[in-house]
């Protein structure tokens, strides 16, 4: 029975590092709406889209080269974020010296794939156990 246990986990199928935090930190090196800072978020906001887990909204906020506080948004049409449950995104925050960033995740394809194999565990149980019953009698 033990052995069913990884089978029946999507950290067996799903391992996706985490660029969550890495991503957000690498632009925080950048000043704020520089040249570099918007090469460096459209290259992050192309890549992030194509995760497993996309990102649905960045939010950047900090010192621009200039000095002053500036900030930068990217955000997808759909989905909402607010339209999604609490289990279904992720909300990511970074603060680093004078810059604040915020990135939110879509895990709703993660979630689909944990309600499937919970259904596919309480399946396996009751063939296991049913199997015993017919076993002892």
């Amino acid at each position: 029975m033990l052995f069913s246990v990884p089978i029946f986990s999507d950290a067996t199928y799903v391992q996706d590092p985490d660029p969550y935090t890495v991503g957000l930190e690498i632009m925080s090196e950048y000043p704020v709406n520089s040249d570099d800072f918007n090469d460096a978020l459209d290259s992050m906001w192309f890549q992030m889209r194509k995760l497993r887990t996309p990102v649905i909204s960045i939010y950047f906020e900090g010192l621009n080269e200039a000095g002053e506080i500036d900030s930068a948004e990217r955000t997808a049409n759909s989905p909402n974020p607010e339209d999604l449950r609490s289990n279904e995104k992720e909300l990511v925050s970074i603060g680093e010296g004078d810059t604040f960033a915020i990135a939110i995740y879509d895990l709703r394809p993660n979630t689909s794939l944990q309600a499937g194999l919970g259904i596919g565990t309480t399946i396996f149980v009751c063939i296991v156990l049913a199997s015993g019953a017919m076993l002892f009698s």
